[in-house]
């Protein structure tokens, strides 16, 4: 996967984990979270750790999952940091392979033809919902 794919894939995959995180919080204390995505997450969390820039962007997104100009912004730091580190790229690429096989048709992946940079689009969600 491209750089952008990653990032983009990985946000979509983080915002509905963040807002539904935010609600097992709320409700059950946050019991068995790190999983699938969870270790995503982690990852993530830990690779920012020490940069005050990327730390409270996904700080500002944890309060606020659903709000697009932080998950743009977030979208912008994974990018920059993927730039400059390929094997955390190249985790986080594994990272989201193993949750494509483990949700075995959770993750939709469209393949289309675009103008522009973008040559890989992926579509993530509940296949029903």
């Amino acid at each position: 996967m491209n750089i952008q794919t990653i990032a983009a894939t990985t946000l979509a995959m983080l915002v509905p984990y963040l807002t539904k995180m935010g609600e097992v919080v709320a409700q059950k204390g946050g019991e068995n979270l790190i999983e699938g995505v969870g270790r995503l997450y982690a990852n993530i969390k830990k690779k920012f750790s020490g940069d005050d820039y990327a730390e409270q962007t996904l700080k500002r997104i944890e309060n606020n999952p659903k709000a697009k100009s932080r998950q743009l912004a977030l979208e912008a730091v994974l990018i920059e940091k993927l730039e400059r580190d390929k094997d955390f790229a190249k985790e986080l690429s594994q990272l989201l392979q193993e949750e494509n096989e483990r949700s075995e048709g959770d993750i939709i992946k469209q393949q289309l033809s675009i103008s522009g940079n973008a040559q890989d689009v992926l579509q993530i969600g509940k296949i029903g919902s």
